[in-house]
């Protein structure tokens, strides 16, 4: 068992024999990181599927995932069976990777650094700058406290989020500006946050759409490891 493996045990609220067996477990959101969350996960690693659901829902999709082979689970088919009329967004499938300090391998390009409250407007221009879906999905706001940055000729090229997800591991968010793209600046970026979760003695976790193919690449670079992927389902309330 890897220190990858403890942090999504943690997530689930499963322990170790649980997760690690192959089969379909369903579960219940119970870990903060859902904590409120109205949709659906479906996770998949190897010949291990986890389900994790509103707690309502739990009985009546265990009863429906007996219905179906696992690999189906992820598919719109598989999801409409499971969710029927409830189904409203689906999104993925995603890459979820992981890397211990073993696995690091640092960019050796242009350098990033922590930033401070001095930098709080080039964060804020950064974001204006960049498409706003794509500035959602990297999680970054212009208050975040722990983010990493690319300077280039003095504007801030690219930045990453430093988020602890678990007591064991950090996701680093990242953004970079669509002038600066392919030049390393995302992956210096995250590479920062990358050093210090490794420094703080955690591991690092990281997710992006499987069809981001140059944030997939970014992040076998620096030696994240493919560990898993999953789709999430957002779910409309009750009649709507």
């Amino acid at each position: 068992m890897t220190r990858v493996d403890q942090h999504w045990m943690w997530l689930f609220g499963l322990d170790a024999d649980t997760y690690l067996r192959p089969g379909v477990r369903v579960v219940g959101h119970g870990s903060p990181f859902f904590a409120g969350c109205p949709g659906a996960w479906i996770f998949n690693r190897e010949r291990t599927w986890v389900v994790t659901v509103p707690p309502a829902l739990v009985e009546e999709v265990r009863g429906k995932i007996a219905e179906i082979a696992p690999d189906l689970l992820p598919t719109d088919d598989g999801i409409r069976h499971l969710f029927g009329g409830s189904v409203g967004r689906i999104i993925g499938p995603t890459f979820q990777g992981g890397a211990e300090a073993v696995d690091f391998r640092p960019f050796s390009g242009p350098p990033a650094r922590r930033l401070g409250p001095s930098d709080g407007s080039d964060v804020e221009r950064l974001l204006a700058e960049c498409d706003p879906e794509q500035a959602d999905h990297s999680g970054v706001t212009a208050d975040d406290a722990r983010l990493y940055g690319c300077f280039v000729g003095g504007e801030l090229a690219a930045v990453a989020k430093d988020t602890l997800l678990s007591p064991f591991a950090v996701s680093p968010g990242v953004l970079t500006h669509p002038r600066f793209r392919g030049q390393g600046c995302g992956r210096a970026a995250v590479s920062a946050v990358m050093e210090a979760a490794f420094a703080a003695g955690h591991v690092v976790v990281y997710q992006t759409l499987v069809a981001n193919e140059p944030s997939v690449t970014l992040a076998r670079a620096l030696g994240i490891r493919n560990y898993a992927r999953h789709t999430a389902v957002r779910l409309l309330p009750q009649g709507g």
